[in-house]
């Protein structure tokens, strides 16, 4: 593995010293560019798909806020193993979805808006932090 990323810095090195990116109009590879895109998925689940916990992460920030500004969208959703209990929730070692809500600002950066989880097995929505803490 450590060979592949190798290779692969010194192809992205090579590229930006060689102007590829200005001389074909095209952006730059990155890393994740050349990495395969995984498919996470639970099945059998009440949210088997990343898509699923998005809308209901989207449904749930709604509600809690009143609404979803121009700005803001969602990073994610990507599946974790949850390290402790949340009660309520889940539990240590079950499968969760978790779904970043952030805001563009004006100098182009991203902004952490919100942290939600969901659980797959029960479809909840847990906010780890917000804006109205």
């Amino acid at each position: 593995m450590k060979n592949t990323i190798f290779a692969c810095t010194m192809f992205l090195v090579g590229c930006m010293w060689n102007g590829a990116d200005s001389a074909y109009g095209q952006g730059v590879l990155t890393l994740r560019d050349l990495l395969p895109e995984v498919q996470e998925e639970v099945p059998e689940s009440q949210v088997p798909t990343a898509r699923e916990a998005a809308c209901l992460a989207t449904e749930a920030y709604v509600e809690r806020m009143g609404c979803l500004s121009d700005n803001e969208s969602f990073d994610g959703p990507r599946l974790l193993f949850l390290g402790f209990d949340v009660e309520g929730f889940a539990r240590s070692g079950d499968k969760i979805w978790e779904v970043r809500i952030t805001t563009s600002m004006a100098s182009a950066l991203v902004a952490l808006r919100a942290i939600a989880w969901v659980n797959p097995d029960t479809a909840k929505v847990h906010f780890v932090c917000g804006p109205w803490e």
